[in-house]
């Protein structure tokens, strides 16, 4: 995925994610300490992360939180907590338009299509 920030820098993050159950994935990315976790419900899917973000000056270390709802065969609405040591520090929402293909599972539309550059793979 590609981020920009207010202050018009830019990161790309690529996911690399792995099956591991029916309603179940581990990811690496960059940045990314250890491994994500996810778990899919229905038209849900809830992922957690710690990762390094770059800030000026350094990294700043957070552990996300991500809940994305599937809205129809081509949205997703994420909503992230993020915390720092324990305590809550933000959140952010982002809106997400899959413009490719249409879909009808989170598992095609989020695993899949999110991150245009990470296929699904199975372990």
């Amino acid at each position: 995925m590609d981020f920009t920030y207010a202050d018009q820098t830019t990161e790309q993050r690529v996911w690399t994610l792995i099956k591991t159950g029916s309603d179940t994935r581990v990811g690496t990315a960059d940045g990314v300490l250890g491994v994500a976790r996810g778990i899919e419900v229905a038209d849900n899917f809830n992922w957690t992360y710690t990762i390094d973000l770059s800030v000026p000056g350094g990294t700043l270390t957070l552990n996300f939180n991500d809940w994305m709802w599937m809205i129809g065969e081509r949205h997703i609405l994420n909503f992230a907590l993020m915390k720092k040591v324990g305590v809550n520090i933000g959140k952010e929402v982002i809106f997400f338009k899959n413009t490719l293909v249409s879909t009808k599972s989170l598992d095609n539309f989020c695993l899949k299509r999110f991150s245009k550059r990470s296929p699904v793979k199975s372990a």
